[in-house]
């Protein structure tokens, strides 16, 4: 579209995200054209489509993808900095995707939620993210 000069809309942006982020391996892809829409500053994508990202993030994570979860962490961040609200459903099930076992881990769970709480959700929410992110590290030690 750029090519020829035709500035890509709301429309055409998310169209894209959905499709990078059904393909294999595409939420790199779609990372990335999340990072360009925000760069270019042109185009506020609905929250929709970070959340089809971090979904996206969260299954591959369940796949014992480190990647996926540092991306998921990423994709919270960019949800923070444009004032955009976490869900808290998607929060606590990308907590219960990151795989058992080693330090990162359990940086990755603690990080989570902490960027619930710096997003301003509510204390309750965090709290129940704060409690499983605990028990899944104590059972991954056992």
């Amino acid at each position: 579209m750029r090519e020829v000069g035709v500035s890509p809309s709301v429309e055409s942006y998310a169209a894209a995200l959905k499709a990078c982020c059904k393909s294999q391996g595409g939420i790199y892809r779609a990372a990335a054209l999340l990072r360009e829409v925000r760069e270019r500053g042109s185009v506020n994508l609905a929250p929709q489509s970070y959340n089809l990202l971090l979904d996206s993030c969260t299954r591959e994570a369940a796949l014992l993808d480190s990647k996926a979860v540092q991306l998921s962490l990423k994709v919270l961040e960019m949800l923070k900095q444009d004032g955009v609200m976490p869900d808290t459903e998607r929060c606590l099930a990308l907590i219960a995707a990151v795989p058992p076992g080693e330090e990162w881990t359990h940086w990755s769970r603690k990080r989570v939620v902490e960027l619930m709480e710096e997003s301003g959700l509510e204390y309750s929410a965090v709290m129940k993210a704060h409690d499983l992110a605990n028990d899944l590290n104590q059972n991954s030690e056992i």
